[in-house]
Formats: C-alpha cells, sequence, structure tokens
C-alpha cells in the first residue's frame, strides 16, 4: 500500500530540453523572490522533507530593449514566448467577455 496521491500526474517528456538537469515526481512547491528590476531569487521546496532542492538567483546585467544579436541568441539557446501567448483559454482575454484577466 502507497501512502499520498501519486495518480493522473503528467508523464515526463522522453527527451527533456537540454536545460533540463533534474526531473523530480516529488511534492513540493516553489518560492520565488523579486527583490527588485534586476534580481530575483527562486527556491525549490520539497514538501515532505521539507527542504530547499534547488536555489538560484536570476540577475539582469543589461538593460533597455534587445538589440538585434540578443533576439538572435535568444531564438538559438532560449525559449521565446510571444506576449499574446495563452496557455488556456481561461487565461485568455478572448475568453473574459470584459477583456480583463
Amino acid at each position: 500500500m502507497q501512502k499520498g496521491c501519486r495518480e493522473n500526474t503528467d508523464p515526463f517528456v522522453r527527451h527533456p530540453p537540454p536545460w533540463s538537469a533534474l526531473r523530480s515526481s516529488n511534492y513540493g512547491f516553489s518560492l520565488m523572490q523579486v527583490h527588485n528590476a534586476t534580481h530575483l531569487h527562486f527556491q525549490q521546496v520539497a514538501a515532505a522533507k521539507e527542504e530547499v532542492d534547488d536555489d538560484f538567483w536570476l540577475i539582469k546585467n543589461s538593460h533597455g530593449p534587445m538589440g538585434r544579436e540578443e533576439k538572435k541568441k535568444l531564438k538559438r539557446h532560449g525559449t521565446h514566448i510571444p506576449h499574446d501567448y495563452c496557455h488556456h483559454e481561461s487565461h485568455c482575454k478572448n475568453y473574459h467577455p470584459n477583456g480583463h484577466l
């Protein structure tokens, strides 16, 4: 007999992207602190152990709009998400009668 609730979880993709260093099916939660316009601190906490599994900072070193070279690098190495991207209809402006989220 197994404790907990593991049913109906999303399966892992067979070939994860190169930035995926570790995949875990453990339950947990994330803590994200936005310190200012340039610094964001992120922690992934394992619920059962109450321990931090991952901890990192995102730091923006340059400011202003992206230049041509930055856009090329993003297309080649990053994940571009369009401004009008909608991952579920309930989060889209067209879904809401008044146009607000």
